[in-house]
């Protein structure tokens, strides 16, 4: 009900809002509410438009493996009693309601993230579950597990590719990834009819799979994604405390990592250097160092320009890092 749900949230919300906005004020609201929450959802200030139907496939990536049963069981929607009072029925009508309402919610949104829509997953995970059900039991189709099949084996066939030419994990990590798929792929798309061990089989696979990509491929995919890394190599250096700067582009996580170290722009926005020479004049006005993250392809220009001295300190395969000092004359 209203009258006790409405002042619970509250209190349990209360418990980490009340002494973070008690000690940090109006600064706090502003950023947190007003910036990160209206600002990002009525404009594009954080740069991450997509289009209307953006969360729909997003949707879909995350119900993996159960995709096909998630499908099915929204297209039988139309079969349901919608005015059901059963506990069954009202708990598959509110399930549809919680998948649906973040996903038409965050559509609208200026700026879109996919995990954004997380909410709804529990929702996605009641309606798949209850196809899922409904097929070990004999009570549908197999067309939907069928289709799960399929989807395995052309995730085991298309992850070594997918690796080798995006660079992402090495071909080996990529065929252990891909061995769980293709096994439980066979099968199902061999025995359908045994329901309960096809279900199994996709269970199995699934946290397999989960596991072989957390122990394989996981960290070396994070720290390309990140600059988390590459900074605290700079802080083992003894580089903690300078400014950093972004040559040709503009690495997001670096607002979490270098916080309070990195240049901004009037607009609030972090500043995209676009030549050595505005690196070299904010070094100079900023004690004559600084560390510069430049994307690999444009080391070079940092390397070789004369007026600056600089020593790399790392890659993560995306970026590089570099400590940069501005030499005493560019004559």
């Amino acid at each position: 009900g209203w009258w006790w749900g409405v002042p619970l949230a509250a209190g349990v919300a209360s418990l980490w809002y009340a002494p973070v906005m008690a000690r940090h004020g109006w600064a706090f609201v502003d950023e947190f509410f007003v910036q990160h929450h209206f600002a990002r959802y009525v404009s594009d200030k954080y740069h991450h438009s997509q289009p209307f139907y953006f969360y729909l496939p997003i949707l879909a990536l995350l119900a993996l493996p159960w995709t096909p049963f998630l499908v099915a069981s929204v297209a039988g929607a139309r079969r349901w009693n919608w005015r059901a009072t059963d506990a069954f029925g009202r708990l598959r009508l509110f399930a549809l309601v919680w998948m649906c309402l973040p996903v038409a919610f965050f559509s609208l949104s200026g700026s879109k993230l996919p995990g954004y829509i997380l909410p709804a997953l529990p929702g996605a995970a009641l309606l798949a579950g209850d196809a899922v059900a409904r097929f070990v039991r004999g009570e549908s189709g197999r067309a939907a597990m069928r289709a799960t099949g399929a989807l395995a084996l052309l995730f085991a066939v298309a992850a070594p590719f997918v690796a080798h030419y995006g660079r992402i994990v090495t071909i080996g990590c990529a065929l252990v990834i891909a061995a769980p798929s293709a096994v439980a792929g066979v099968f199902i798309l061999w025995r359908t009819e045994q329901r309960a061990r096809s279900a199994a089989m996709v269970v199995g696979c699934l946290f397999l799979t989960v596991m072989v990509i957390a122990a394989c491929g996981l960290g070396e995919v994070a720290e390309r994604d990140s600059v988390r890394g590459l900074l605290r190599r700079a802080d083992a250096r003894g580089y903690g405390s300078l400014p950093v700067v972004q040559l040709h582009t503009i690495e997001r996580t670096s607002e979490f990592y270098a916080a309070g170290r990195l240049l901004y722009d009037e607009h609030g926005e972090p500043r995209k250097f676009e030549g050595t020479g505005v690196v070299l004049e904010a070094a100079r006005q900023r004690g004559g160092r600084l560390l510069v993250l430049v994307p690999l392809e444009e080391l070079h220009q940092v390397r070789e320009d004369p007026r600056l001295e600089s020593e790399l300190l790392g890659d993560n395969g995306v970026h590089a890092l570099a400590y940069v000092r501005a030499v005493v004359s560019d004559k």
